[in-house]
């Protein structure tokens, strides 16, 4: 008789045991999951603070380069400053007027690479002299600026008098004429690097715990920082962003009553996180994209666009011009209205001139009251169309600044694609021309010539 087969059962405790160890383990493991992505989100947002601090020192040098240049590229600035020895021009302007609006530490205009023509400081840095600034990095700056194949020759570092950092932006006087650096002269402005300097680039750049120290640290949470003499004067450091501070208690509670909300909830809160930082980008795009006055195209994405453009029409044969305009009389506003008033002024010209545009079109600022404008796909009809448009729609639409109407006319050079190699060149051309439209008598449209004409 053959024997029956033995059946086994797995008994109550036994599956209770392998139940409760299965969700040991994966609770475990869920866990070890969640570890792995918040150490990483962690890592990510370490990373991403320094790269925003880099990013936001250069974008604070370049902005602080351009408030220079509208100085430095003004006949003016170099009359009153160098030659006149204008006491109160540069109280109105480049002295006392820059120092209470930037909240800088001083101002200073160097003659000869070795005199100052004036220096201006804060009350908290009476006790600067001109021979500490001139030989803790002004010097360096000067020689490096006379170094750099640019037309305005501006450049920015870092120099240390005493125990203070001082945030330094300086460049020759350029001849609007010819174009060129006086060699015997040289304008710099500087901000000290203290609590107020570090706080405001938290709140602009969403930065947290800016501090500086001079001790050793995690080189992920600090940056040093070097003179212009090239010796290391301090180190930036920062409160790190740890989001798993902010999410790891709750995630750990649902963990253990509800595994699935768990899930959820992480995919929630990567979502957010993902949003945060995407929006954060665009953000830092546009500031880096866009003139903060006028919120037009700045010159740095101008260029990259009207380039990208220009080299598209260029390969496939289409119709491209380029606009130079520039506001007739820009300066006698501002003298007569306010620096202010001149700003508001901007504004408005700058929307003035989108009404006259396409969307395809890229319209920029390039210089203090100077505009740009490329035209896809338009040839040099078309083009002379569009700046008489502009051109008459100013003329016919004063302008209200602080209850003032102000007339304005512009100047307009306008070139077209033809057989030139860069669009530098065109950019040469329609200036080119633009200057001429301004030494024929103004308030009028200028197109460059390829071929002189006999008549």
């Amino acid at each position: 008789m053959a024997k029956l087969s033995t059946q086994g059962f797995i008994s109550t405790k036994s599956v209770i045991s392998a139940i409760s160890a299965l969700f040991f383990i994966m609770t475990i493991m869920m866990f070890f999951g969640i570890w792995y992505f918040l150490s990483t989100l962690d890592h990510q947002a370490t990373a991403q603070i320094k790269k925003r601090v880099n990013l936001a020192l250069t974008i604070e040098s370049q902005h602080a380069q351009d408030i220079l240049s509208e100085y430095t590229y003004w006949d003016e600035s170099y009359e009153r400053i160098f030659i006149d020895r204008d006491a109160n021009w540069v109280s109105e302007n480049t002295g006392d007027y820059l120092m209470d609006k930037f909240d800088l530490a001083f101002s200073v205009a160097i003659e000869n690479d070795k005199d100052d023509a004036y220096l201006v400081k804060s009350e908290n840095d009476s006790s600067l002299t001109f021979d500490q600034l001139m030989n803790n990095g002004l010097i360096k700056m000067m020689q490096h600026s006379r170094s750099l194949n640019t037309e305005l020759q501006t450049t920015s570092g870092f120099i240390q008098v005493g125990e203070n950092t001082y945030f330094v932006v300086g460049g020759p006087l350029v001849d609007e004429k010819l174009h060129t650096a006086r060699s015997n002269s040289y304008l710099t402005v500087g901000l000290r690097v203290d609590s107020t300097f570090l706080k405001k680039l938290e709140s602009n750049y969403q930065l947290f715990g800016l501090s500086q120290t001079q001790k050793p640290v995690d080189e992920s949470l600090s940056m040093p920082i070097y003179s212009v003499l090239g010796k290391q004067i301090t180190l930036l450091t920062w409160t790190p962003m740890v989001p798993s501070k902010n999410i790891l208690i709750p995630i750990t509670c649902i963990v253990l009553f509800i595994t699935s909300i768990t899930l959820l909830i992480t995919r929630k809160i990567l979502r957010v996180e993902l949003n945060n930082r995407s929006a954060y980008e665009e953000q830092l795009y546009l500031e880096a994209t866009t003139d903060p006055l006028t919120q037009i195209s700045n010159r740095r994405y101008f260029m990259d666009m009207g380039n990208k453009e220009f080299n598209l029409s260029q390969r496939s044969k289409r119709a491209y011009s380029l606009l130079i305009l520039d506001v007739d009389h820009f300066k006698s506003i501002n003298d007569k209205y306010g620096h202010h008033a001149g700003d508001i002024f901007l504004k408005q010209f700058s929307e003035q001139c989108r009404l006259s545009l396409r969307d395809s079109d890229i319209f920029g600022r390039i210089g203090g009251e100077e505009f740009a404008i490329v035209l896809p796909d338009t040839d040099e009809e078309g083009a002379v169309e569009v700046a008489e448009n502009i051109r008459l729609l100013m003329m016919n639409t004063p302008l209200i600044v602080n209850s003032n109407s102000i007339q304005v006319t512009v100047s307009i050079g306008v070139t077209t694609l033809q057989q030139q190699e860069s669009f530098d060149e065109l950019l040469q051309q329609a200036d080119q021309v633009m200057y001429e439209a301004k030494r024929e008598g103004r308030n009028r449209v200028k197109v460059f010539a390829s071929q002189p004409s006999f008549i």
